[in-house]
């Protein structure tokens, strides 16, 4: 066995100590992070994905009221009217003479009135509707007619003498009438003297469109 020399041992032993060292620490600051458990890789994911759910705003129901009609633009009711009729024995001759059928407003408020009435004539003797209803006139400057409290609007009856008809003649002294667009129970409305109707199919009057003024024949 060949004996190494002092001299040399004393420089190798250094070296080997430096060099197991230098090893060491370059183990170390290569070293990978230890791996998560999977308990630990499943809690970081979920935190990682999960996404916050909206919360549901319901939408905000109005509870303000409706804003109230304003004065005359409402449309006159049955109950608030008021119903008379007028001869116009100036406009009246050669078998023809016109009445106005006057509509009046006694509620608390004003009111508005458009279109044609719906008249009948009445049977005196029976009590029951005679003939067919007025035809509807159009007057030219009808519209919609504002009624103050106490106003009134007119719509222009044009009749003629039963006997110029062939039809069975009654004795009329009331008229059945309901305002425009009305479906309500009619008011009986006294003529102003009692007149002859035809109880057919025969009509033999006319109801002119409601003006704010008596309509010129």
């Amino acid at each position: 066995m060949v004996e190494t020399p002092r001299a040399v041992r004393r420089v190798i032993l250094p070296l080997s100590v430096a060099a197991v060292a230098l090893a060491l620490l370059s183990a170390c600051a290569s070293g990978a992070a230890p791996s998560p458990t999977p308990s630990d890789s499943s809690s970081a994911t979920a935190t990682a994905t999960s996404t916050a759910t909206p919360t549901s705003t319901a939408t905000p129901t109005s509870t303000a009221a409706s804003p109230d009609i304003p004065d005359g633009e409402g449309a006159c009711h049955d109950d608030e009217l008021g119903y008379s009729l007028e001869s116009r024995p100036d406009d009246s001759g050669a078998g023809q003479f016109y009445w106005n059928l006057v509509f009046t407003n006694n509620g608390s408020q004003p009111c508005t009135l458009e279109g044609n009435p719906t008249v009948v004539m009445v049977n005196a003797e029976t009590g029951q509707p005679a003939g067919n209803p007025a035809d509807p006139d159009f007057v030219q400057d009808s519209g919609t007619v504002m009624l103050p409290v106490g106003g009134s609007a007119y719509s222009l009856l044009h009749l003629t003498e039963a006997g110029a008809h062939d039809c069975p003649i009654v004795p009329v002294s009331n008229l059945l009438v309901n305002p425009p667009h009305s479906d309500g129970t009619p008011a009986e409305v006294g003529t102003p003297n009692a007149i002859e109707g035809c109880d057919s199919d025969v009509t033999i009057f006319s109801a002119g469109s409601l003006t704010p003024q008596p309509a010129t024949p």
